[in-house]
């Protein structure tokens, strides 16, 4: 599912988010599931909130599918990410256990 700079200006993206896409997409596309992993890399969550709600709005159930993958493979990058040693968020407020 391709997302252009043509579809965020429709949907009246904010100046900062539209200047991020255009940063990272220079070409002024690019699929849904590299748009989000990017967010998320960048510490963009509400960015990729926004644009997964536009994306429903605007292609409804067909949606679901790319939504779904791409939740995954944020998911993924998460567990897969490193913590600092000694350190687990097992729970809330970045619970940590320290073992030895």
């Amino acid at each position: 599912m391709q997302i252009t700079k043509v579809l965020l200006k429709q949907w009246s993206a904010c100046r900062e988010g539209y200047q991020w896409f255009i940063a990272k997409f220079p070409a002024g596309e690019g699929s849904y599931h590299d748009i989000v992993v990017a967010l998320y890399d960048d510490k963009r969550a509400a960015d990729a909130r926004w644009l997964s709600a536009k994306c429903f709005e605007h292609f409804g159930d067909e949606f679901l599918p790319v939504e779904m993958a791409s939740i995954d493979a944020v998911s993924a990058s998460i567990i897969n990410s490193e913590l600092p040693e000694g350190e687990l968020n097992s729970s809330g407020d970045d619970a940590q256990i320290g073992s030895s």
